[in-house]
């Protein structure tokens, strides 16, 4: 025989059947909270597809420049590592380069994390250790990268890096990806010169195709042109001194002072011998310039006179134009 409900039972399930009608005010409350996630999951849809349509024009652009070019040249980048995000990286790959950057932080916790008991470790320099993990995604970087763990160590300071490559199928040894890497010193040594010895800084340029202009100048030109002509001028260097010696083997003080230096170009029947002036840092110091060039001398354009007003200045010297 079933016991007579109390009054407290019945009273509670009157109130739950109130509160779960339509009209009551808990029934409304959960509708406001299920409309409020509805809304948020139709604009996180509304942005996926909006996403999803600029990759999709994105790929499809990438197939027509495939199609555009069937016998892409093959490029290797050295990244900087402050460059490396998720993003910059899938666009490299993405344009085809063959990527090889460094990566720090969470990504060598990481790989260091996956290492074995006793790994076996590639020796790079009595500094620097190799070990290489399996492929992965790194990041947000949706490709997976070949991963290598550069652990360096010098007495009792430790460091820790990644280097992340694409292809992960790269045949390039641990020892020549390190190698591969660090051939951005040269480049690094490039910029520098360029921001140090040539005076890039400070130009008061503010056009953009000013500033495209003087960077092909600081880092391209003007640092290879000055390489080449010191390679130039060296056979042709008949009397030296040990200033000049150590001139030609520092690119700042060739720019920097050998330019700014007064000599005397004396021509010869068949050549001509470049003699810098005994009271610069060169005294009586020969160039043999053999063979047809050009040169420009002094102009009297560019040099103040001290002349009386109405005098006339001496006349300019104008070279004739070549036979024929």
């Amino acid at each position: 025989m079933a016991q007579p409900e109390s009054r407290t039972a019945r009273l509670e399930r009157c109130r739950q059947a109130v509160e779960q009608s339509p009209g009551s005010a808990a029934a409304h409350y959960n509708l406001g909270l299920a409309l409020q996630k509805i809304g948020r999951f139709q604009e996180k849809i509304d942005r996926l597809v909006q996403e999803k349509e600029k990759v999709d024009a994105w790929h499809a652009a990438l197939l027509a420049d495939n199609a555009a070019n069937p016998n892409p040249v093959s490029i290797r980048i050295l990244l900087d590592g402050g460059f490396s995000g998720g993003e910059d990286l899938a666009y490299l790959i993405e344009m085809g380069y063959d990527l090889l950057t460094v990566g720090k932080g969470k990504s060598a916790v990481a790989l260091r994390q996956e290492m074995p008991p006793e790994p076996t470790w590639i020796e790079a320099t009595p500094h620097v250790q190799l070990w290489e993990g399996a492929p992965a995604v790194v990041g947000e970087c949706p490709y997976p990268l070949r991963r290598i763990l550069q652990h360096w160590h010098a007495g009792e300071k430790e460091r820790d890096s990644v280097f992340l490559q694409y292809p992960v199928a790269s045949a390039r040894s641990l020892e020549q990806v390190f190698a591969d890497y660090h051939h951005r010193q040269h480049a690094e040594a490039g910029i520098k010169q360029g921001k140090g010895v040539f005076g890039s800084r400070g130009l008061r340029i503010r056009s953009a195709a000013g500033l495209e202009l003087l960077n092909q100048f600081a880092f391209v030109f003007w640092p290879n042109f000055v390489h080449w002509a010191t390679d130039w001028l060296e056979p042709r260097v008949r009397q030296s001194n040990k200033t000049f010696d150590a001139a030609l083997r520092t690119i700042r003080t060739q720019v920097r002072v050998a330019t700014q230096t007064p000599a005397t170009l004396v021509t010869m029947p068949g050549s001509r011998v470049l003699i810098f002036s005994p009271a610069g840092p060169y005294p009586d110091v020969h160039l043999q310039l053999d063979g047809v060039y050009v040169y420009q001398p002094h102009l009297p354009l560019f040099r103040c006179s001290d002349s009386t007003p109405g005098v006339p200045l001496p006349p300019r010297r104008l070279l004739s134009p070549p036979a024929g």
